[in-house]
């Protein structure tokens, strides 16, 4: 059973996750697609993260009419820092039979792949797959397989749709009161509105 793990923060959820998270699952042929937030990222400690409950009320709103999609809160429930090498086997274990996984991230975050911890031993226990916006040429294999051997082996490209929205965008429209409907789905910026999320002070 092939199963994506889409990886985040999800500071919030946006129309993006969502619209590329369908296609993906679309294209690998994905029984289902796991919302992977996470508790604290190390490559974001120097940013202030809004708690990981509310990130994951979220998420849960955002999903909760696609029963394709889930979420796990498998790094929202541990301490520190979290990092994909730890947190896949785990989410293996946790869904048991025979799975396996595509690890979802981004084509600009999968160039830097090399720097994560035990990148090597990450592609061991799943397979890597790249998303990447209509005609990015950019990918430089040589790069990736100079300091991980068999790279192109178990890390798929594939072409996902060019959303231009970010989360933090949408943080900083919240701080100057402007609308954010459409850009997110309704039952988060209720969500966000209700919680006085990301206003300034």
């Amino acid at each position: 059973m092939k199963i994506g793990v889409f990886g985040g923060t999800f500071d919030p959820i946006h129309i993006g996750h969502l619209i590329v998270a369908e296609e993906a699952r679309y294209q690998l042929d994905l029984k289902k697609v796991i919302f992977l937030p996470a508790g604290r990222p190390w490559f974001k400690g120097d940013r202030l993260i809004t708690d990981g409950k509310m990130r994951l009320e979220m998420i849960k709103h955002a999903i909760k009419n696609n029963s394709l999609f889930d979420v796990s809160e498998l790094e929202l429930n541990r301490e520190g820092a979290t990092y994909s090498v730890e947190s896949i086997p785990k989410l293996k274990k946790e869904l048991g039979g025979d799975v396996e996984l595509y690890f979802l991230i981004g084509v600009d975050a999968l160039a830097d792949i090399h720097k994560w911890k035990q990148p090597t031993k990450l592609m061991e226990m799943c397979y890597i797959a790249g998303l990447t916006r209509p005609g990015y040429v950019d990918f430089d294999w040589s790069a990736i397989e100079k300091v991980l051997a068999r790279a192109s082996e178990r890390i798929r490209i594939i072409e996902v749709s060019r959303i231009d929205v970010s989360s933090t965008d949408i943080r900083i429209m919240v701080q100057n009161a402007l609308s954010v409907r459409y850009l997110v789905p309704d039952a988060v910026a209720s969500y966000i509105k209700e919680h006085g999320l990301y206003k300034l002070g």
